[in-house]
Parts: C-alpha cells; structure tokens; sequence
C-alpha cells in the first residue's frame, strides 16, 4: 500500500529538504506532494486551502482499492497558516494524520484551538533553510505517527442516518410494546 505523504510550507528550500528527507527515509511505497504556499499576507489565500483540500478528498486509485493522503506535514507560519491547512485537511479526510512544525517557543492561544486535531506539534531549526536541525529526530516522530491513530474529534451520533433509522425503529417498537400492553390489560 502506497503512504501518501502532503508537506505545505512557503519556504522552496524547506519543502525540497523536506520532501528530500522523507523520500530517503521511506523509499518505497511513499509517495510525497510539496504545496507551497506564500509566506505572509492580509487575505487568507483560499485557492491552495481549495487544493489541499481537494488533494486531501481525492481517492486515489492504486492496488485495486481507493486510497486519500495519510499524512499532512505543514509548517503553522504561511498564507494559508498550518492550522488553517490543517482545518481544510481535516474537513475532507478527517482520518488523516498530521505534523506542524513551528520556529515559535509559544503557541498563541487563537492558534491552539485548530491544533488540537494535530497528531504532533514540533519545534523546526532556527536556520530558514532546514526544516530541522536534527532530521533522524524528526523522521522517527513521522514514523512515530505514521503507526498512531488520526485524531478526529467526536461528533453528534444522533445525526448519523444509521443512528437515526435506528432511533425510528426502537420507537416504533416502544409504541406497538405499549399498545399492546394496553390491549391486555382489563377494561
């Protein structure tokens, strides 16, 4: 099975180090998309938010069985940010993994909220070329999360239509147990 890896980052050097890395670590059966994005900016820049969500969406076909990206890799800082990535990632494969890296020591709180979906939060190198400064430390949390479960947040069970048929047949079933229960009793 092919693991398809997405990195985001508006920084060319970074996705090629990046993508360099994790191609020489995991040589077969990875397949790894670089999506730049543009380093700052007033409006959020919605089309490649669009393209990383289609990309994220997109069943791909291969070994006979569809298959979506597993793992966003996105650096927080940007235009879109990583948790804006990470949000339009989520919203069209809310079982894919992620990583964000960050140069920051803080994270502000307006930020926290769309990382918590977020397998990993990690510290990059001071250096704006690399991405980190020790690349066997971040290759093994990649594969560290490549073996974790995706984080999805719980959702509202009773919205499901299986949950909803189910409701309506045990109602139903309380109504025709009650009237029966009525039928038997004296008049």
């Amino acid at each position: 099975m092919t693991y398809r890896i997405v990195v985001v980052d508006y920084s060319p050097a970074r996705l090629e180090h990046l993508k360099a890395r994790l191609e020489a670590k995991f040589p077969k059966k990875t397949k790894v998309v670089a999506v730049k994005t543009s380093e700052n900016g007033r409006n959020v820049d919605v089309e490649k938010l669009k393209e990383l969500k289609e990309a994220a969406g997109k069943r791909f076909w291969g070994l006979g069985r569809p298959h979506r990206i597993d793992l966003l890799i996105g650096h927080i800082g940007g235009n879109p940010s990583g948790d804006e990535c990470l949000k339009s990632f989520k919203e069209s494969n809310p079982a894919g993994k992620a990583i964000l890296y960050t140069k920051l020591e803080t994270l502000p709180l307006d930020k926290f909220r769309g990382l918590r979906l977020a397998n990993e939060v990690v510290r990059r190198a001071q250096d704006d070329k690399l991405v980190f400064k020790n690349d066997a430390e971040m290759l093994d949390v990649v594969d560290r999360v490549r073996g974790e479960q995706p984080i999805v947040l719980p959702t509202n069970p009773f919205k499901a239509p299986a949950v909803i048929g189910a409701m309506i047949g045990f109602g139903s079933s309380v109504v025709g147990l009650g009237t029966a229960v009525v039928k038997l009793l004296p008049a």
